[in-house]
């Protein structure tokens, strides 16, 4: 995959049935209502960018971000 298309609602249907047709396997279509988000970082839940990136990423998206770390 080298293309992303992200898209809401009933015309991911049609976009997906085109890329069906034409064979294109190089692209991805997301659908934004069906997406979850999650961070990862190799450093603790206390260092790194988490604090960071959680609070800006949910202020601009309106979404939740979760967190996953080693153990």
């Amino acid at each position: 995959v080298n293309k992303v298309i992200l898209v809401s609602g009933k015309h991911y249907y049609a976009l997906n049935n085109y890329r069906e047709i034409t064979g294109n396997k190089n692209v991805a279509i997301i659908r934004i209502e069906s997406l979850s988000f999650i961070w990862s970082q190799e450093e603790p839940r206390n260092m790194g960018a988490w604090n960071f990136v959680k609070l800006r990423f949910e202020t601009l998206c309106g979404r939740q971000v979760s967190y996953i770390a080693q153990k």
